[in-house]
């Protein structure tokens, strides 16, 4: 199975982690709520894989929301197998 596919499934089953950074900061930022965020990821990409994080391999997920803006998602895979949404940003 694709990493994206894998990273669609697990939002799907609703097996996701949302960084506090992500909840307090990055949502607000940008005006999104949790949902906007999950349903541009599930049209989006990975573009590319950085393995240099001693925590494991961090997948960066590129789409766009709603509302027309591109967002580069960085996501990785629990310990317990869940989705940890870590940050993003303005692609």
């Amino acid at each position: 199975m694709s990493i994206i596919a894998r990273i669609r499934r697990k939002i799907l089953s609703g097996q996701i982690v949302f960084s506090q950074h992500v909840l307090n900061d990055k949502l607000v930022q940008f005006d999104l709520e949790q949902e906007d965020l999950l349903e541009a990821m599930l049209a989006g990409e990975v573009e590319w894989r950085g393995t240099d994080d001693p925590r494991g391999t961090v997948h960066h997920v590129v789409c766009e929301t709603a509302d027309g803006l591109f967002i580069d998602v960085r996501c990785r895979f629990t310990s317990i197998q869940h989705l940890l949404i870590i940050t993003f940003d303005e692609y």
